[in-house]
């Protein structure tokens, strides 16, 4: 079972893989592959190369095979791990994507920004099935069972 680690640092932006049950700790500026101790290994998965700017946020499926992030170029973009093939653009957003999330089962994508958009796109086709402005969004969660999301703001 690996992890999946996100490292951001000045000179790369890598999504990591750790190959131990250990959580990763500290931070690490390189974009090749780093040993830790006890043994383990971090390998670079991906870099973002395809946002302008940082990327803020980022989660991987329930099965592992593609990842949203979140970024300073106001866009949520959906791609592969394997190949980094982009697989989907999450745009409309007015501000930096902060969150990102999958539903449980993987078919959905939760994506919200600093000025409160919120918004629901299908995976598979990218269809927009829900979208919501709130004040500034804090955090973004989906139920771990149900295609219910959860914001909380900073008004409460």
């Amino acid at each position: 079972h690996a992890h999946i680690n996100m490292h951001t640092c000045t000179h790369a932006r890598c999504l990591w893989r750790l190959d131990s049950d250990d959580e990763m700790e500290g931070s690490i500026d390189t974009t090749d592959d780093a040993e830790l101790g006890g043994g383990a290994t971090l390998h670079p998965v991906s870099n973002f190369v395809m946002h302008k700017g940082s990327v803020f946020s980022v989660a991987v499926d329930p099965s592992g095979s593609l990842c949203c992030s979140g970024g300073e170029d106001d866009k949520a973009l959906v791609w592969r791990l394997t190949d980094g093939l982009q697989l989907l653009e999450c745009q409309g957003h007015k501000d930096s994507v902060t969150h990102v999330g999958f539903s449980h089962d993987g078919k959905m994508v939760a994506t919200g920004d600093m000025s409160g958009e919120i918004q629901v796109r299908e995976v598979s086709t990218g269809t927009l099935v829900w979208s919501f402005s709130t004040g500034d969004l804090e955090w973004l969660q989906w139920h771990p069972l149900a295609h219910v999301l959860l914001a909380g703001t900073v008004d409460g």
